[in-house]
């Protein structure tokens, strides 16, 4: 299955109307509509985003799944579950547990999310780039940190919500925490992985490890909940449409070597790009051919 992310349409709109659009491209497509719902932070009432969301579902049979929260204590606040700061704790968990919250009233199965950086405070200078962070830790004590509050959250799952952590890029400088196939040895029993093509093609590309895909999947298959398809040139991680850059998406087949190919979702940005509909529509045909012969 294909999904669409609403940061496709990132700017201005609310959640409910992101979520319309993009029902209406699955439709004029003829294909099943799943949208994962993403940040940014809204300010949207909880009761009437959940009322509005199942009224869509219950009319276009849509199926969601959820990225990250969009219940933030602050707009420049930053989910980090590496973190040893007790306030960044705290809002860290009551986020997510909301994000829980939230999938369990419009009937979505998935949560992922960032696990975070080792550095107590982090900031982005610019919407979408490279967090910077202050205060950093060792990254014994931030994978601890993570192990603590992923059973938390297990807990407050329970079984009826996947928990799933994000594969980062590799980036050392910023700290980011699960970004090597190495990390994911830290992995709780129990948390699913979100595999992020785009993210593991521009860490092989910084490294100069041709093989990095592959590496990558051999550390995350048969745990894989989602795959976020974006697309870059290898120089950045750009969020473009697939078939816009140069990430090797032919080898999502070598993830069906290991697992059933679980739902595929584009994440990119239609502003920063000027995207128009008939380009996002290009893009899933694309993606749905390539699916097509992976499997």
């Amino acid at each position: 299955m294909i999904g669409l992310q609403t940061t496709f349409c990132r700017y201005k709109n609310s959640v409910v109307e992101k979520t319309e659009k993009l029902i209406s491209i699955f439709e004029s497509l003829d294909m099943p509509p799943y949208v994962q719902i993403g940040p940014p932070p809204v300010d949207e009432k909880f009761e009437t985003l959940v009322s509005k969301l199942n009224t869509l579902k219950d009319k276009h049979e849509v199926e969601y799944s959820v990225h990250q929260s969009i219940w933030l204590p602050s707009p420049d606040f930053f989910l980090n579950l590496g973190s040893s700061n007790g306030t960044v704790k705290r809002g860290t968990l009551n986020s997510l547990k909301k994000s829980i919250d939230f999938a369990r009233r419009i009937g979505a199965k998935n949560v992922s999310f960032h696990a975070g950086c080792a550095a107590n405070k982090v900031v982005q200078d610019e919407e979408l780039e490279p967090l910077t962070t202050f205060d950093t830790i060792p990254y014994e004590e931030a994978y601890l940190n993570v192990k603590e509050n992923l059973k938390k959250l297990l807990e407050y799952a329970k079984r009826d919500i996947r928990l799933s952590i994000e594969n980062l890029n590799y980036r050392p400088e910023s700290r980011y925490l699960f970004s090597t196939p190495e990390d994911f040895q830290r992995l709780p029993k129990g948390i699913g992985i979100l595999f992020d093509i785009g993210h593991a093609y521009f860490s092989g590309k910084r490294i100069g490890d041709s093989s990095y895909i592959e590496k990558m999947v051999n550390a995350v298959g048969g745990k894989i909940t989602e795959i976020h398809a974006s697309d870059n040139d290898g120089s950045e991680d750009q969020h473009k449409l697939v078939g816009f850059g140069t990430v090797p998406f032919q080898k999502i087949q070598l993830i069906s070597k290991k697992q059933k190919l679980p739902p595929i979702i584009i994440e990119a940005e239609q502003a920063r790009y000027n995207y128009t509909a008939s380009d996002l529509k290009t893009s899933i045909k694309t993606l749905a051919k390539i699916i097509s012969e992976a499997r």
